[in-house]
């Protein structure tokens, strides 16, 4: 796809029958703008609305529920394209702990996270809850406040603010899971 035509087309084709409300949600006009929705999409969809998904069925049996993304990007000049890809907090939760991981890469800022995630995920397990004196406080997610923890440059909460990308992808997939093997 090098044009918003064929990114249109890209859109109607993928996520019928909802391809104008995807081109509304992530909009592009050039190939660059092309590559970085779709990406988008795909995070949004993969990963973004499945956590959601079980975060929801958790709250709704009565469960606390703490969510999280990991926004920090690599320092590492081969790597800083990627930003955060996914697994890239393991090495935070568990100190920095990675073979893949150089002191050149890593900040003060990188050592801060680490210890944030481990104490967090060590209270967790521990208590079933993550604050911890070296986090903000970590609001539990609801169906009404969809909050999470973002650590990433700073480290801060935030609300989600999908539902209608999130509403326009069930109404997606529940046509495709209709749809499939026909």
């Amino acid at each position: 796809m090098t044009n918003q035509a064929g990114y249109r087309r890209y859109l109607n084709s993928k996520y019928a029958p909802c391809g104008t409300e995807m081109f509304e949600l992530y909009p592009a006009i050039s190939p660059a703008g092309i590559k970085a929705a779709v990406d988008h999409i795909i995070t949004d969809a993969l990963f973004l609305y499945g956590v959601h998904g079980i975060a929801q069925a958790e709250q709704s049996k009565g469960q606390q529920t703490y969510l999280y993304r990991f926004s920090r990007g690599s320092r590492d000049k081969n790597r800083a394209s990627l930003r955060a890809w996914h697994g890239a907090e393991v090495p935070y939760v568990f100190g920095l702990a990675d073979a893949t991981l150089t002191p050149a890469h890593l900040d003060t800022r990188d050592k801060e996270i680490a210890e944030q995630m481990m104490d967090g995920w060590t209270n967790s397990a521990r208590t079933g809850n993550p604050n911890s004196a070296s986090l903000p406080r970590w609001p539990t997610a609801t169906l009404r406040d969809e909050n999470y923890m973002d650590f990433g440059d700073t480290t801060a909460v935030y609300r989600l603010t999908k539902k209608r990308t999130f509403a326009v992808f069930n109404r997606v997939f529940t046509v495709q899971a209709g749809t499939v093997g026909h």
